[in-house]
């Protein structure tokens, strides 16, 4: 039977319920983006689960205030499954070490947290991500992705990226291809945050999941217009290849300080795709087996 692996060990992929695919939990990326109150958290990860959520994929890795021990604390106490991540975000935030690091060091730093676990603790990350890429990709950014990249095919980890705005998805996707990784295994982000119809269809017509997840963020586009994206790519028959989630980066994102929270996604995005006319087996292709298939591992 497939498992997911989880911050407290593998799980069946089958018992995941609503997945959240692309989220933070805890993190101190700068002075803005910071999650670092476990109990805040884990109390709106108690009301996503009485909606029906079962887990949620952690993005914060190297360098972005990752803490797994956090993490597993939010599990035990909310009952939510948490997948955390491994890899780099983008140039900015790179760890001084990566600038003189070859790809075959960072592969093998990716490898071993897979296969070991992240800082000490034993925990292994159930994806590669988010591996994020500036407007225009650096040199170094396109070794991170060759090294992530490489670190998929030995560990066979779903590999997820970050776009910059959404932009440099297939710029993004071709590096990746290239080194060999099959299009089911990479999950390209952020894809809601522009209205390129003809990017989008490019990326799910070589086959990578298109990752539709920031859900909540109107100050960029409207959840109206990501609604109308879903509806659209679903009509054209890529329901198979859609996931959505909502990004929560900062503690404005979160209820319990006037933001939408991780309920969101299953409160009020779910019944507005309902309304608009997506069936329901549609909707759980896209919150339930479409990211509990592409998280999959052999038992």
């Amino acid at each position: 039977m497939p498992v997911v692996r989880t911050v407290r060990g593998p799980v069946p992929a089958d018992d995941l319920k609503i997945v959240l695919p692309h989220e933070h939990l805890i993190m101190g990326l700068n002075a803005d983006q910071i999650l670092d109150d476990t109990e805040e958290v884990a109390m709106e990860l108690k009301a996503f689960a009485a909606g029906g959520g079962g887990a949620v994929v952690e993005m914060t890795n190297i360098g972005m205030g990752r803490d797994v021990g956090a993490l597993v604390e939010i599990s035990e106490r909310s009952g939510v499954h948490v997948i955390a991540g491994t890899g780099l975000y983008f140039q900015k935030y790179y760890p001084a070490w990566v600038h003189g690091a070859t790809i075959d060091e960072i592969t093998d730093r990716f490898v071993q947290e897979a296969q070991v676990g992240i800082d000490g603790t034993g925990v292994r990350p159930g994806i590669l991500g988010e591996i994020g890429t500036s407007g225009v990709m650096t040199a170094n950014e396109i070794k991170v992705l060759r090294a992530a990249a490489r670190a998929q095919l030995a560990t066979g980890l779903a590999l997820s990226t970050h776009t910059d705005m959404g932009f440099g998805g297939l710029e993004q996707l071709e590096v990746l291809l290239a080194e060999g990784v099959r299009p089911d295994r990479i999950i390209i982000g952020h894809q809601d945050l522009h209205d390129l119809d003809e990017v989008r269809v490019a990326i799910l017509k070589r086959g990578a999941y298109l990752q539709l997840d920031t859900f909540g963020k109107g100050r960029y586009r409207s959840d109206e217009a990501r609604c109308a994206d879903v509806v659209k790519l679903v009509g054209m028959g890529y329901g198979n290849r859609l996931l959505l989630s909502l990004d929560i980066s900062r503690k404005a994102y979160l209820r319990c300080h006037g933001g939408c929270g991780y309920v969101h996604l299953t409160e009020r995005i779910v019944p507005r795709l309902r309304e608009l006319g997506v069936s329901q087996v549609d909707i759980d292709q896209m919150v339930r087996r479409n990211p509990a298939e592409v998280l999959s591992l052999p038992n």
